[in-house]
C-alpha cells in the first residue's frame, strides 16, 4: 500500500513536462515547487478572471502535492473548484478536471470507496463527450480508478483493465513519448511488484524493470530533462533490484539517483523532499546488506555523512516552517531519515560490539520519535540529562525498530548508570502483535498477554536491580498499543488478584526520553476547561460524569476557572468526545460540540499551560511517525506550549475514568509527581474493587502522561493568608528600619 503513495506523488513530479513552458510553469514541471508557487501567486494577485484564477489555482495545488503537503493540496483543490463554478461556461469538463484532484486526494488517504464513488457520480454525463476533446482527462480518470482499485485489493485482471483503457487512449491520440505514458510505466512497475509479493514469480520482477526503464529512456530523450522524476525512477529500479536479492546492482542505481540529484541547480531540499529522502532512506536497506557481506566499515560511514548532510538542510527548513507538517521529514514510505542512522548505527555494532555505536543508535531513536518538539536538545545536554536520570537508580528502556521496508527488526536497549545493553527481538512480523489489541481484553488475552511479557519484558529484568526506583520505558510504534505496566508476569487463576506487571516494578512508560523531564514546581492558581454540552448524541459515553469530577475538584482546591478561548489558565481540563484518525496528522480531533480541535489547529496556538488533562478517547491517536512515536492529540498540546499532558491511549470508559481522574487529580493536589501520582492513582482504582471484573486492562491500563513530570503546586486560601502575612511582616519591618535610618 506505502507503493501507492510513490505512485501518486511523483505523478505530480513529472506532470506537464512536455507541455509549451512558460517561465512561471517551467518551475513546476521541473520539481522546483516553492518557487513554482510564489510566482503562481504573483500571477493570482494579477489576475481578475475566474478561468484564469481557477487553473492558478489546480498549479498551486498541484506544486503543493508534489512537495507532500496533501491538505493543502486539498485547500488548494477546492479553490480552483469554487472560481471554476462562477464561470459563465462552467461545465462537465470541470466536474470532472475536479473529480480527479479529489480521486487522487483519496486514493492518497487510502479511501477507495470514497475515490469510486467520485468517479461514477461523474461517469454518466461525462461518458456521453465526445472522447477526442477530452482524452487527457478520461486518462487521468482511469489511472485515478485504478489506483483506488488497487486500495480495495482487487484481482489483477481489473487493474490491467483500468490501465489499458487509459492506454488506448493514449495511442489513439498520439501522447505517447509524454507524461501519460510515464505515468502509464510507473503503474504497470508498481502493480508488477504487487504481484511478486503474491506469486513469488521473478517474472513479475523483470516487468517492473522493463517499465521503469522506459521511462528512464522516455525522459532522457527530451530536451530539457526532469531530473527529481528521474531520479525516482532509479530508486524504483534499485528497489527492484533490492527485492531480487541483486545488491551490487541495486547499489549502482541508487548511486545513479544520487549522480542525478547532484544534477540539480539550486537544489532545495523541501522540493525534492520526496525524491532525495527516498534515495537517502531506500538505499541504505542495499548499503547495510553491503555492509554485512563485505565488513567495508566505510560503506556505511559515508552513508551516514550523505544522511546526517540532508537532515540538517531539513532541519533548517523546519525552524522556518510556520505551518506544522510532520511529513517534512518522512519519505514516501513513511519513514525517517533518523530511522536510516538508527539502522546504520545497530549494524556498526552487531559487526564490532562497540558500544559507542549504541549511545548513537539511542539518541537518534530519541531524535526519531521527537521530530515534533519545538526545543531541539544537542547532542551534549541529551547526555548530561541522561546521566542525571540514572543518578537516581533509575533504567531506561528503549523500545524501537530498525531496517526499512521488508525487513524491520524490534530491539530494546536497556540503560543505566553502570551498563548499556543490547537485545534483539527478531523480525516484527513474526512477533504477531496484532493479536494483542487491548481495547478488546477478553480473558483469553491473559494467555497473549504473558507471551508478550516473556518475550517482551523477561529478558530485562536480570537488569533491573534491586535498589532500581524506577524504570522508565519509551515505547516505538509497534508497542503503541500495548499498555507494558498491564502486561501478565504469571499464569493466573480465577479468583485469585491479577498479578499485573504494575504490582512487580515500578513502570513508568513515555513516549520518548527526550520530552521527560523533572522541572521545579509550577504554581498553578487558574485552570480554563472545554466542557461541551452535547444534545442527542447515541451511543458514546456520558461526558458529565468526568465534568463533574473536574469542577469539584477545582472548586475544593479554590482554583479559579477560566476560558480556554480568551485566556490559557495554569492548568488545561477538557471533557469531550476524541475521535482517532489514520495515518494522516489532521484526522484526529476532539469535538467541542459545535466544531473541532484538530491536532493542527492545537499546534497553531499558544498555550504555555503547566498541565493538561485530557479525558478524551483516543488523545494518543494521530499519525505514527516512522519507527518512533505518535503524533497525537495529547502530543500536539506539548508542541502547543504545554509542559506535560495526561491522556488515553484509547477508548476512554467515563465512569471508570472519573474515578481514576478523580484519584489522579487529588494525590497531585498532594503534592505527588505526576508520573507516580497517575500510577498510584491505578493501583487505588484497583485495590477498590470487590471483585476482579473492573480489574481488566482495558479500563485503567490506557491512562499515561507525558512530558514534565515534577509536582504541581497548587494556590489555596490558606497559602494566601501565608502570603498576606509575609507580606506584612516585610511591609512593617521596611517601615522600621527606614524610621530608625531617618533618626540616624
Amino acid at each position: 500500500m506505502k507503493i501507492l503513495y510513490l505512485i501518486l506523488f511523483f505523478t505530480f513530479i513529472s506532470s506537464n513536462v512536455f507541455s509549451i513552458e512558460s517561465e512561471t510553469h517551467f518551475w513546476y514541471n521541473h520539481g522546483y515547487f516553492t518557487n513554482s508557487i510564489n510566482s503562481l501567486r504573483k500571477e493570482l494577485r494579477e489576475s481578475s478572471s475566474y478561468s484564469k484564477k481557477s487553473r492558478i489555482y489546480y498549479d498551486i495545488a498541484y506544486s503543493f502535492y508534489g512537495m507532500y503537503f496533501v491538505e493543502d493540496y486539498k485547500k488548494q483543490l477546492d479553490s480552483a473548484n469554487y472560481f471554476a463554478s462562477k464561470k459563465r461556461d462552467f461545465s462537465i469538463e470541470d466536474k470532472v478536471e475536479y473529480a480527479i484532484g479529489l480521486m487522487r486526494y483519496y486514493n492518497y488517504e487510502v479511501k477507495p470507496i470514497r475515490s469510486i464513488a467520485i468517479f461514477n457520480k461523474v461517469y454518466p454525463e461525462f461518458h456521453k463527450k465526445d472522447p477526442s476533446r477530452t482524452s487527457k482527462l478520461w486518462i487521468k480518470l482511469y489511472q485515478n480508478l485504478a489506483n483506488a482499485h488497487r486500495n480495495m485489493n482487487l484481482d489483477f485482471s481489473v487493474l490491467n483493465t483500468d490501465f489499458d483503457s487509459a492506454y488506448l487512449l493514449l495511442q489513439k491520440h498520439h501522447l505517447q513519448n509524454t507524461m501519460y505514458e510515464i505515468d502509464y510505466c510507473r503503474s504497470r512497475g508498481n502493480v508488477n511488484l504487487d504481484r511478486v509479493n503474491l506469486t513469488s514469480n521473478d517474472l513479475y520482477y523483470e516487468q517492473s524493470i522493463f517499465y521503469f526503464s522506459k521511462a528512464i529512456h522516455i525522459l532522457k530523450n527530451k530536451k530539457r530533462l526532469n531530473l527529481p522524476a528521474i531520479s525516482s525512477f532509479y530508486n524504483l529500479l534499485g528497489l527492484v533490484s533490492y527485492m531480487k536479492g541483486e545488491l551490487e546492482v541495486s547499489n549502482t542505481y541508487f548511486d545513479s539517483a544520487y549522480a542525478t540529484l547532484l544534477k540539480i541547480k539550486n537544489y532545495n531540499d523541501k522540493d525534492f523532499q520526496g525524491v532525495s529522502l527516498n534515495t537517502f532512506n531506500l538505499s541504505t536497506l542495499t548499503k547495510n546488506l553491503l555492509f554485512k557481506k563485505t565488513r567495508n566499515f566505510q560503506l556505511i560511514k559515508d552513508q551516514l555523512k550523505k544522511i546526517k548532510s540532508v537532515i540538517e538542510k531539513y532541519e533548517t527548513y523546519s525552524k522556518k516552517n510556520v505551518d506544522i507538517d510532520l511529513l517534512v521529514f518522512t519519505d514516501m514510505y513513511g519513514y525517517s531519515p533518523y530511522n536510516a542512522i538508527v539502522s546504520c548505527y545497530n549494524n556498526l555494532y552487531f559487526e564490532s560490539k562497540n558500544k559507542k555505536y549504541l549511545d548513537s543508535s539511542f539518541y537518534y531513536s530519541e531524535l526519531n520519535r521527537t521530530q515534533w518538539v519545538k526545543k531541539l536538545i544537542s547532542y551534549q545536554s541529551f547526555y548530561k540529562k541522561l546521566n542525571h536520570f540514572y543518578s537516581q537508580n533509575y533504567v531506561l528502556v528503549q523500545y524501537g525498530e530498525y531496517g526499512i521496508v521488508h525487513d524491520k527488526y524490534a530491539y530494546v536497549l536497556v540503560k543505566s548508570k553502570s551498563s548499556t545493553n543490547f537485545i534483539s527481538l527478531g523480525k516484527i512480523n513474526d512477533l504477531n502483535l496484532e493479536k494483542l489489541n487491548f481495547e478488546n481484553w477478553d480473558s483469553t488475552s491473559y494467555d497473549k498477554s504473558l507471551e508478550v511479557y516473556q518475550r517482551f519484558f523477561k529478558p530485562i529484568e536480570k537488569y533491573i536491580l534491586k535498589n532500581t526506583t524506577k524504570v522508565l520505558i519509551t515505547k516505538s510504534a509497534f508497542l503503541d498499543k500495548v499498555a507494558i505496566e498491564s502486561l501478565v508476569t504469571k499464569a493466573v487463576k480465577k479468583n485469585h488478584k491479577i498479578p499485573f506487571l504494575i504490582y512487580k516494578f515500578p513502570v513508568f512508560t513515555q513516549p520518548s526520553f527526550r520530552i521527560y523531564s523533572i522541572s521545579s514546581n509550577d504554581l498553578v492558581q487558574s485552570v480554563s476547561t472545554i466542557f461541551p454540552n452535547y444534545k442527542g448524541i447515541e451511543n458514546v459515553s456520558k461526558i458529565h460524569f468526568t465534568k463533574d469530577e473536574f469542577l469539584l475538584w477545582i472548586k475544593k482546591n479554590n482554583l479559579n476557572k477560566t476560558s480556554y478561548v480568551s485566556k490559557s489558565g495554569d492548568m488545561l481540563m477538557i471533557a469531550a468526545h476524541g475521535f482517532p484518525g489514520n495515518h494522516r496528522v489532521d484526522n484526529a480531533y476532539i469535538d467541542k460540540g459545535v466544531q473541532q480541535l484538530s491536532i493542527k489547529s492545537i499546534c497553531k496556538r499558544n498555550t504555555k499551560n503547566k498541565h493538561t488533562v485530557l479525558a478524551v478517547c483516543d488523545g494518543g491517536s494521530g499519525q505514527t511517525i516512522s519507527s518512533g512515536s505518535s503524533f497525537s492529540i495529547a502530543s500536539a498540546f506539548l508542541f502547543s506550549g504545554s509542559k506535560s499532558c495526561v491522556y488515553s491511549e484509547w477508548k476512554l470508559e467515563d465512569q471508570v475514568g472519573a474515578i481514576l481522574f478523580n484519584n489522579y487529580l487529588n494525590r497531585l493536589a498532594n503534592g505527588e509527581q505526576k508520573d507516580w501520582a497517575l500510577r498510584n492513582a491505578k493501583l487505588d482504582y484497583l485495590q477498590s474493587l470487590g471483585n476482579e471484573d473492573g480489574s481488566n486492562p482495558v479500563y485503567w491500563s490506557g491512562l499515561q502522561v507525558m512530558g514534565d513530570v515534577s509536582p504541581l503546586t497548587f494556590e489555596n486560601d490558606l497559602n494566601l493568608v501565608w502570603k498576606i502575612i509575609i507580606a506584612s511582616i516585610l511591609i512593617v519591618s521596611l517601615v522600621i528600619f527606614l524610621r530608625l535610618k531617618i533618626k540616624k
